[in-house]
Parts: C-alpha cells; sequence; structure tokens
C-alpha cells in the first residue's frame, strides 16, 4: 500500500484510522504518526479517546507535536494538553507561536470543568464606534464560523453588548455597532463551572457568550459546541471500524508492517543495550 494511498485513507476515513491507532502500543502509534503530516494527522487524534491520543503525542518529538496541536482545534489541543506530562506540556509550548503558548497556558491553569478552561481567547473586543466593515473583516478571519460574535466593550474593556454574524451581514458596512448591536447580552464568570451555565437560556439565541473576568473585563468567548465538548470531555470515545471496509482492512496490514519495520530501525545496535524508559 503506498504511501499516497495511506494519506488518503487517513483523509479520508480519520475516525476508523483513529480506531486502528488507537488499539495499538502507543509507541506504534507515535512512530506512525509522527511521520504522517500535522494537518493530516490532526482529524485523525481528534477522534481517538483523549487518553490514547495523549499517549501518542507525548511520545512525538516537541517540534511535530506542535505541528499536529496546531492544526487541531484549539479546544482538542486543550485536551491533549492537559493529559500530557508537565515537563512535555512546557517543550511543546516552546515550539508555539508566543500567543498560541499563552493561550493554552491560561486555559490550563483553570481546572478542566471550568468556563476559562474552555473559552476562545481568540475573540476581540471591539468599541461602540467601530463599523460593520471592521466587524466583517474579524468574520473573514475566523473563516466564516457561524458560531462567532462581534462582542462590544467600554475603555474599561467591560461589555456593552453584542452582534451577531447575521446582524453584520445583513448591515451596510458603515454602520457603527453601536446600531445594531443587542445590549441585553449577559456575560458568563470564567470561574463559573461548565454545569452551571449549561442551561442559561441565552443560548438558545446565542452560538457565543462572551467571559469576563473577577474585574468584569471582557476575556473570550464561549461557543455552545466547546460547552458540549467541556461537558463530555471525561467521556471515552472509541470510533469504531467498518469491518466490511475494504480500504480499512490494507490500511490496518499496511499499519502492521510499517509498525514492524519502525521497530526494527528504532533497536539499539547492541543486543546488550536497554532502551530508556
Amino acid at each position: 500500500m503506498s504511501q499516497t494511498l495511506t494519506l488518503a485513507f487517513l483523509q479520508r476515513r480519520p475516525q476508523s484510522a483513529a480506531g486502528v491507532i488507537e488499539d495499538l502500543d502507543p509507541s506504534d502509534g507515535a512512530a506512525f504518526l509522527a511521520t504522517v503530516p500535522g494537518r493530516i494527522g490532526a482529524p485523525v487524534v481528534a477522534f481517538m479517546a483523549p487518553w490514547a491520543g495523549a499517549r501518542c503525542v507525548e511520545l512525538f518529538p516537541a517540534d511535530r507535536a506542535a505541528s499536529l496541536i496546531r492544526n487541531m482545534s484549539y479546544q482538542d489541543g486543550t485536551t491533549l494538553l492537559r493529559l500530557i506530562s508537565k515537563d512535555r506540556i512546557d517543550a511543546i509550548l516552546k515550539q508555539l507561536p508566543k500567543r498560541l503558548a499563552r493561550d493554552f497556558t491560561n486555559s490550563l491553569a483553570y481546572p478542566s470543568g471550568s468556563v476559562g478552561a474552555w473559552m476562545d481567547y481568540g475573540i476581540p473586543l471591539f468599541e461602540p464606534g467601530n463599523t460593520v466593515a471592521d466587524g466583517l473583516k474579524f468574520a473573514k478571519l475566523g473563516g466564516g464560523r457561524r458560531d462567532l460574535h462581534i462582542f462590544v466593550g467600554n475603555s474599561r474593556r467591560e461589555l456593552v453588548g453584542a452582534v451577531s454574524m447575521g446582524d453584520l451581514v445583513r448591515s451596510e458596512p458603515q454602520t457603527k455597532l453601536s446600531e445594531i448591536m443587542d445590549p441585553g447580552v449577559q456575560a458568563l464568570s470564567n470561574r463559573a463551572t461548565l454545569a452551571s451555565v449549561a442551561e442559561q437560556p441565552q443560548w438558545d439565541d446565542y452560538p457565543m457568550l462572551p467571559v469576563i473576568g473577577r474585574r468584569k473585563q471582557v476575556l473570550g468567548g464561549l461557543s455552545r459546541s466547546s460547552l458540549s465538548k467541556g461537558l463530555e470531555e471525561d467521556r471515552v470515545f472509541r470510533p469504531g471500524l467498518a469491518p466490511s471496509s475494504v480500504l480499512t482492512e490494507l490500511f490496518v496490514g499496511y499499519f502492521v508492517t510499517c509498525s514492524g519495520l519502525l521497530r526494527l530501525v528504532s533497536e539499539p545496535a547492541s543486543p546488550k543495550q536497554e532502551p530508556e524508559s
């Protein structure tokens, strides 16, 4: 099975590939995934049970682990890092852009079941005098995410309103955000538990809610998808394989062969030399 076909399988069937890798020894899984481009390996690791993915990533060279995490969603990356030893986390963070490393560090400082641990730091705070055009530039940079909201604050970074993506695209570019914002949106505390905010009625109207700190300043936003993921973080997710899939069977055979070759290559030259623990 050629490498091209292997990569195609990983791209087209990341859930099935995750099931194969998850059931193997972490060292074999890590050796294989470390040879795969980060953009292709990231969805596969995201489908693995968090503890299994973390065991593989922890065995990666720091630069390869950083490449993988950069290609994952922010929350998937945070979940993995929470399950990796502190020494390895520090090594991986050194390989990431400073701003992203800082965001991960801030998230990891919160308890895993808190709003702060799952909020998105990459949500800018606009001023009331900013225009719809300014907001649309941010939306474009966000890749068209439908869960984004524009948060509006005063000079002290205190929340004064929010603007949905729908309102942005329906308004004239030069319209000021203060004219179309909803001043009634209520912010979440970064110290609140996810369980305590899960039943907030605001989720019916907002795909993302602003998050504030102790000083009432806006720190970021918590999306409904991140809320759901955070609440389910402790569940073991084991995607199943379709045994009738010929492509899956080919991948399993190829992977086992590669694992054997990688193990032979990595064995020490002297039979008396023992591998490092």
